[in-house]
């Protein structure tokens, strides 16, 4: 079975898992993503990043968000935010530039 079809499985998986006062899915965090958006020019910039799961009640759910091009917001903005949520507060990590505080529950 290819990789994404076992990534669409395994949130329904999870939710369909008792785990404390939720599912398992509530209380997991997925991450699921490529590290770059072109692998010919190896570029890292605009890329689609799938994040799945409750993180317990620290990330807020059913949203898409979209970063306008231009910005060129670095994937390590969005990891910053996540180690936040993991109790792993970084000024910075890699080339990020600033937390996104975007997943807050």
């Amino acid at each position: 079975m290819a990789i994404m079809q076992r990534c669409c499985l395994l949130p329904g998986s999870h939710e369909k898992t008792p785990d404390s006062e939720g599912s398992l899915l509530d209380n997991s965090t997925i991450l699921y993503g490529s590290g770059m958006s072109d692998g010919n020019g190896h570029n890292h910039h605009n890329l689609p990043t799938l994040i799945v799961g409750g993180g317990a009640g620290s990330i807020k759910g059913n949203r898409h968000l979209v970063y306008p091009r231009e910005q060129e917001t670095p994937i390590t903005n969005l990891f910053l935010d996540l180690l936040e949520k993991f109790d792993i507060p970084l000024e910075s990590f890699g080339d990020s530039t600033r937390n996104l505080n975007v997943l807050a529950g």
